[in-house]
């Protein structure tokens, strides 16, 4: 899940999709992922077209949660 990255993807929701899939997948094997860093993973992979709202979203102090 750490090294999926939006370009892998034909679009925004299939990247949210898998990477969401890949979560509940590991949930079900017993290993929880919080909803702070499965928020911060799919920000960090997201493609330099979302720098600015990425960006936004870290400085804002706010806590982004899936």
């Amino acid at each position: 899940m750490v090294s999926m990255k939006l370009e892998q993807f034909p679009s925004v929701r299939e990247y949210v999709t898998s990477v969401m899939m890949v979560s509940q997948e590991l949930q079900d094997l017993g290993k929880e992922v919080d909803d702070e860093l499965l928020a911060a993973l799919m920000l960090q992979g997201l493609t330099i077209e979302f720098q600015p709202m990425r960006l936004a979203i870290e400085n804002s102090n706010v806590v982004p949660t899936m």
